[in-house]
């Protein structure tokens, strides 16, 4: 990604891994808060 900003020169291609890594990294947030969730509200039953 770093290479595609500054040596390529493709700004839109590493915008949209930027993107694109970014969605990632809020998608196993929100499993993760699904599931600690979860677990949070077993412990409290």
């Amino acid at each position: 990604m770093q290479n595609q900003f500054g040596q390529a020169g493709d700004w839109p291609y590493g915008s949209a891994l930027s993107f694109l890594l970014m969605g990632l990294v809020l998608l196993g947030l929100w499993a993760y808060a699904r599931v600690a969730g979860r677990r949070g509200l077993e412990e409290l039953v």
